[in-house]
């Protein structure tokens, strides 16, 4: 379950992402599994680095390549409930465009950042917690292992990101030399043709 990329539903919570979040309770600081996060902004988005990156800036419109974890507290002890996770024995990191509603909007601003600077953008080999409020994750809808109105907290590590497009270098050549080719063959094949 991949349940940060279910597209359906990422572009039902989109509204509700403007103005203050509407999830559950936050304290001043933000807590992920029991843990005091760093700052919080003013959407309840809370966040701490782990490790500040040091490879460039992280774009709207960038594919980024991450690891991660995602996990919420559940009953009355409140015990992490890990519901999806990708780590580097898993094999290869997740692949996502942020900044174009691909991902729940939490993950976007906690990636991205936003709000005039108070949430810092990442960098590529940076390492984040993020507590994400409810309003910027899934709202009123439960989502596979997700309750409604949950808040859910991440820590991720960006390994890799860039403008990539769908389309490797290696096929777009094959492409290049297909469509300049098979002109040139018919133009061969009709000139054997009419002039032999």
């Amino acid at each position: 379950l991949v349940a940060v990329i279910l597209n359906e539903n990422v572009v039902a919570f989109s509204s509700l992402a403007k103005g203050r979040a509407n999830g559950g309770i936050r304290t001043s600081t933000g807590q992920v599994n029991g843990q005091i996060l760093g700052p919080v902004a003013r959407n309840g988005l809370a966040f701490e680095d782990v490790v500040i990156g040091q490879g460039r800036r992280i774009l709207p419109g960038d594919t980024v390549a991450c690891y991660y974890s995602g996990s919420f507290t559940k009953g009355p002890l409140g015990k992490p409930f890990i519901f999806d996770q990708i780590t580097p024995d898993d094999g290869p990191p997740l692949k996502v465009v942020v900044g174009k509603g691909e991902t729940i909007r939490g993950w976007d601003l906690g990636i991205l950042g936003g709000l005039e600077g108070e949430i810092p953008p990442m960098n590529v080999g940076g390492r984040r917690k993020l507590s994400i409020p409810s309003g910027l994750a899934y709202g009123p809808n439960e989502v596979g292992p997700i309750p409604a109105n949950q808040d859910l907290d991440f820590e991720l590590e960006v390994v890799q990101a860039g403008k990539e497009s769908d389309i490797s270098l290696k096929f777009r050549l094959g492409g290049y030399a297909i469509a300049l080719g098979v002109p040139a063959i018919i133009l061969l094949i009709a000139y054997t043709l009419l002039w032999h």
